[in-house]
């Protein structure tokens, strides 16, 4: 793997070499290849009111924290998305190292609460964005009524990256 990945990076420079090389562009490029060959971790994200709770599925190790600052409101979970990506991103790097950026972290995110019954597509965009900015690879909404747990969570992985592969 390592070869492909030297093949790769030389491939690009020699490429951007010719057309005015691009530093943000290589190193967007080479966090790239870096998480392409490094094993995925998967964290579970649960949403509600005014509190985030994030569990490392490997290691089990859970960081939950409920905002004194309101960033929810009675009709979105994430209505100051600034002030939630800030404290989501101090909790991810927290539980999964300062090098958040190198890392293939997925997040499983499940938004929580009485009322909700439905995901919108609009809360999806808002979710998906919402776990790209605190430092996730990719994103699973999990949209169940119930809190889940190990094997439920393992199915889900499965499920999604069996379908990712095809």
């Amino acid at each position: 793997m390592g070869n492909q990945a030297a093949f790769f990076v030389i491939l690009f420079i020699s490429f951007n070499y010719q057309n005015n090389f691009n530093v943000n562009l290589f190193v967007d490029f080479f966090l790239l290849i870096i998480r392409l060959f490094r094993e995925k971790r998967f964290v579970y994200l649960v949403l509600t009111k005014n509190k985030i709770e994030i569990t490392h599925l490997k290691s089990g190790r859970t960081i939950a924290y409920h905002s004194d600052q309101p960033f929810s409101t009675d009709r979105l979970l994430i209505a100051d998305n600034v002030f939630a990506e800030n404290l989501g991103r101090a909790m991810m790097k927290n539980l999964c190292g300062k090098y958040l950026t190198m890392r293939a972290v997925w997040v499983l995110i499940h938004p929580m609460e009485p009322g909700f019954h439905e995901i919108s597509l609009v809360e999806k965009m808002i979710y998906n964005d919402f776990s790209k900015m605190i430092g996730a690879s990719g994103v699973v909404i999990v949209d169940s009524d119930k809190k889940l747990e190990g094997s439920e969570l393992n199915n889900i992985i499965k499920k999604y990256t069996k379908n990712r592969l095809k």
